[in-house]
């Protein structure tokens, strides 16, 4: 989608923190992009320019610019990204109701995993199988092989291309735990409710129980079920606050 515009504004609010303040200061969109404008050097033109926020978990009044940008200038393209964004949306009073699309990114479904390696034709085959046609043993067998590859390598993209590169499960493994070192690393961010080792051994037990009946018991810290349940609740939404084990 990117690729299709004209010019494109990166701001990275990790990486730029001084441009918090800006965001913070100027509450009138036409303006801040007039200032972004000149400070990147680029033109900031509706329907010509996609203007990404990214990692926009680290200043709150981007996320409320959303709102404004929908309704002031809504002609303009804009995105926004984060990671464990919601946290930090956790502790909004309001977040653009209506006027905001959300967006989820998910790891690669094992079809999406085929189409990585190259194997588009054996998703097509597989689709179009049924009892009265099966799939042919041969294809069977390496549909079967890589889906044990794939269930090793995981969905994470940083892995799937590290397999890609190197055919090294170990590559794999050492691109998952980079990813699971930065989100844990990413807690006391986010988190003003939760306590960060609470929310640690939460996710460590739910990597540990993963294809099980998850116990609240089983995480380390002799945590209370309700506190578990509100840290399961961050990470994956109302569903926790309603499911009993």
């Amino acid at each position: 989608m990117g690729e299709t515009f004209d010019f494109f504004v990166e701001i990275n609010f990790e990486k730029r923190p001084d441009l918090i303040k800006l965001f913070e200061q100027v509450y009138d969109v036409h303006q801040l992009t007039e200032k972004l404008s000149v400070l990147f050097d680029t033109p900031i033109i509706a329907g010509r320019t996609l203007l990404f926020l990214d990692e926009i978990q680290s200043c709150t009044a981007a996320i409320k610019s959303l709102w404004f940008f929908k309704e002031d200038f809504p002609e303009l393209h804009v995105a926004a990204a984060g990671s464990l964004l919601e946290f930090t949306l956790n502790g909004l009073s309001s977040f653009g109701v209506g006027r905001i699309r959300s967006m989820f990114l998910y790891p690669l479904s094992f079809d999406e995993f085929l189409v990585a390696i190259g194997k588009q034709s054996w998703i097509n085959e597989k689709q179009n199988a049924n009892k009265d046609a099966p799939l042919f043993n041969a294809l069977h067998n390496d549909l079967v092989q890589q889906y044990r590859t794939f269930l090793l390598v995981g969905g994470m993209p940083a892995s799937v291309l590290a397999w890609l590169e190197t055919h090294n499960y170990s590559a794999c493994k050492s691109e998952l735990q980079d990813i699971q070192m930065t989100y844990y690393d990413d807690f006391p961010k986010y988190s003003k409710k939760i306590g960060t080792t609470l929310l640690r051994n939460t996710l460590q037990s739910v990597v540990m129980q993963v294809g099980k009946k998850f116990t609240f018991s089983k995480v380390e810290g002799n945590y209370r079920a309700n506190e578990v349940k509100e840290a399961l609740s961050l990470f994956f939404g109302k569903f926790f606050s309603t499911y009993y084990y």
